[in-house]
């Protein structure tokens, strides 16, 4: 046991040195080493709980969001529906006063003269033949 180094079979001065630079470190590392340590650990502890929590409020405010977009988008659907009504009778309406008058007026056309119009169309062309530029005649 001779030949083995001093570091394996340490003597009582080595172990006394030893014991005594652990405690020296210890020492300063509990004074101030530790609570800083620790601070920061705490601070992300506290900065990570506040992300969740932002993140799950986030989450809520999503979809309340969320549900107030299908309600209004609802409540559009519903405008649409009732406007497309509205301009479909609307149309309707239009549609069959004007067939009521085009009705009117048919009935109300045999009444009128209609060689007065033929008259005035067919005079010039018989009186300038198609010497007119714009004659409808042509």
């Amino acid at each position: 046991m001779q030949n083995l180094p001093s570091i394996l079979s340490p003597d009582f001065g080595l172990l006394f040195w030893m014991l005594l630079a652990f405690l020296v470190v210890f020492f300063l590392m509990a004074k101030f080493g530790f609570p800083v340590i620790t601070n920061m650990v705490e601070e992300r502890k506290k900065f990570i709980d506040e992300s969740l929590k932002s993140a799950r409020e986030a989450n809520e405010k999503l979809a309340n969001i969320k549900v107030e977009s299908e309600a209004i988008l609802n409540e559009a659907r519903k405008q649409q529906a009732t406007i497309l009504k509205e301009a479909m009778a609307t149309r309707d309406q239009i549609v069959s006063e004007a067939r009521e008058k085009a009705q009117t007026e048919d009935k109300n056309s045999w009444k009128k003269p209609r060689h007065k119009f033929l008259w005035k169309r067919k005079m010039p062309c018989a009186i300038f033949g198609r010497r007119l530029p714009n004659s409808p005649c042509r």
